[in-house]
């Protein structure tokens, strides 16, 4: 009973044994994978070697000149069935490189890390600056918000006015209806003294007429009178009072004429 319980025993820690190796060389394999003096190579070996032993004795044979044996390495030996020699050495290769590139591994950790707090320090430079900036812009915002405010009282001042100038321009509308109709009894006195002056343009057509029937007349009244006057010598003074007399109503016709017409003859 005892025995069978140790075996059960060895065989669990055998499969805890093997369970923790993988994760152990998983994780190294992903933080060491930069690494290039680091037998990832080796690390794959065991890794795929402790997952499915068949496929792994191969490539185990290729690197079996490589394997090193330490002590510790015996002392699992002994305690685990399904751990064989070939395998606890390659295990044993890939620990020692680790250990033997350890340093290379924290410097170039602490090496990140430096480049880490530098980015982070020009991050947090970047980001005081991006406050500076979003609170500058909140002051813009805070200045667009009263423009937009004041805006808005001038819109609204406008509103009333455009409201005005309709009540305006409604007024204005109306005014010139009225002007319209007014227009249009312009227009129809217009036409009205259009016709009056065509009667007018008749009238002083006809009167044209007459004045020359009277300026020709008057010519006639000359003519006889200067003929009379220089054809005979047997005049009285009577008659030449007469012509004088006629002389001056022709005169006084002629001075009628320019202020009634205003036409010379």
């Amino acid at each position: 009973m005892k025995n069978g319980k140790r075996l059960k025993y060895t065989n669990f820690m055998t499969f805890n044994i093997n369970y923790l190796f993988v994760i152990i060389i998983k994780t190294f394999m992903n933080k060491c994978k930069n690494i290039d003096k680091i037998y990832n190579d080796e690390l794959n070996i065991i890794y795929e070697f402790l997952r499915n032993k068949n496929e792994c004795k191969k490539k185990n044979k290729e690197k079996q000149e490589k394997h090193l044996t330490y002590p510790y390495v015996n002392k699992l030996i002994d305690n685990s069935n399904n751990l064989t020699e070939h395998k606890i050495n390659g295990l044993a290769c890939v620990v020692k490189n680790i250990f033997e590139q350890k340093d290379t591994i924290i410097s170039g950790i602490n090496d990140t890390i430096e480049n880490l707090n530098t980015t982070l320090a020009n991050q947090g430079q970047a980001i005081s600056t991006i406050n500076t900036t979003l609170t500058n812009q909140g002051q813009d915002i805070s200045n667009i918000n009263t423009t937009l405010a004041n805006q808005g009282q001038a819109i609204s001042t406008i509103n009333t006015t455009l409201i005005n100038q309709g009540q305006d321009i409604s007024t204005i509308n109306t005014t010139l209806t009225n002007q319209g109709q007014d227009i249009s009894n312009i227009n129809t006195t217009l036409a009205n003294q259009g016709q009056d002056i065509s009667n007018i343009n008749t009238s002083l057509a006809n009167q044209g007429q007459d004045i020359s029937d009277i300026k020709n007349t008057i010519i006639n009244i000359q003519n006889e009178m200067n003929t009379e006057s220089s054809s005979s010598d047997e005049h009285s003074a009577i008659q030449d009072q007469d012509i004088k007399d006629l002389q001056n109503d022709v005169g006084h016709l002629k001075a009628f004429i320019k202020l009634t017409f205003n036409y010379d003859i």
